[in-house]
């Protein structure tokens, strides 16, 4: 999925502290499930704000994974560091699903609002960015360096 993705690996630490999350499907005539869609949940302390369009020229907006953000720090307790859906499994609303599962499920008794800033990704590709929209996600974070190996 790294690679996929260009993402650089994460760290043995932060894969014990990671939650994932799988979509199967079971083709016709198959005889046994495929993965559909894979989504990595971690717990985080902050994220940065993503700025609409025309805030962008604002002095204090800060570039982060090529999305301008508020320079503040948010407490958010989700971290989003990896989703992927193969190709063949897109627009099927298989991302959505997965997110929605570790939103409400990755936080023992604490089901989360993506909507509300309780959730964010890090480093979205162009696809990961439309997926934040469709998700109501207005968060991204940076991964700490221990994250990486």
């Amino acid at each position: 999925m790294n690679t996929v993705l260009a993402a650089p690996p994460l760290s043995q630490s932060a894969l014990k502290a990671t939650k994932v999350y799988l979509f199967l499907v079971k083709p016709k005539n198959a005889s046994r499930e495929h993965i559909a869609g894979c989504v990595l949940a971690q717990r985080i302390s902050n994220s940065l704000a993503v700025l609409p369009t025309s805030d962008t020229n604002n002095a204090d907006a800060k570039l982060v994974h090529g999305l301008y953000c508020a320079p503040e720090p948010h407490p958010t307790p989700l971290g989003i560091p990896r989703v992927f859906v193969p190709t063949t499994y897109r627009r099927k609303g298989i991302a959505r699903a997965l997110i929605d599962a570790a939103a409400r499920t990755a936080i023992h008794g604490c089901p989360l609002d993506p909507r509300n800033g309780q959730l964010a990704f890090s480093q979205p590709t162009d696809s990961g960015r439309r997926l934040m929209d469709s998700c109501g996600v207005q968060r991204v974070y940076e991964e700490e360096d221990d994250d990486l190996q």
